[in-house]
């Protein structure tokens, strides 16, 4: 009997035939992550109501990327402008590590008297 180690797997020789056992991690089973944060998943931060590039440092740290919705929602608060409105995930729910959370900001809008909308919008939040 031999054995021999092939990047992470024991392979036993018996005669002719191989017995393989497995050494790496094996992912829970969903039940096994509610809460839980470990190598596989991370907990998504809260980062609604930080200016948007807060938001992407925030999001970054946790082990996450970040992408912004193709649509803002319009606000007539210019204090508002590139704040984060909402995210998903949620805030406290679990992600694999390296997945997206997507980002929706709040767009300064001011309708003028002709209807056209004036304003500005910062997506990089600052």
């Amino acid at each position: 009997m031999k054995k021999f180690l092939f990047i992470g797997i024991t392979a036993t020789v018996l005669s002719s035939a191989f017995a393989m056992k497995a050494e790496s991690a094996v992912i829970p089973s969903d039940d096994d992550t509610k809460g839980a944060v470990n190598s596989f998943n991370v907990a998504v931060p809260n980062v609604v109501g930080m200016l948007g590039g807060r938001g992407r440092t925030a999001i970054g740290n946790a082990g996450l990327k970040w992408a912004y919705a193709p649509q803002g929602i319009p606000t007539p608060d210019p204090n508002k402008n590139a704040i984060i409105a909402s995210q998903s995930p949620a805030a406290g729910t679990t992600a694999f590590r390296g997945s997206t959370v997507t980002l929706t900001l709040y767009i300064f809008s001011q309708a003028g008297s002709d209807g056209d909308t004036k304003g500005t919008v910062n997506a990089l939040g600052r």
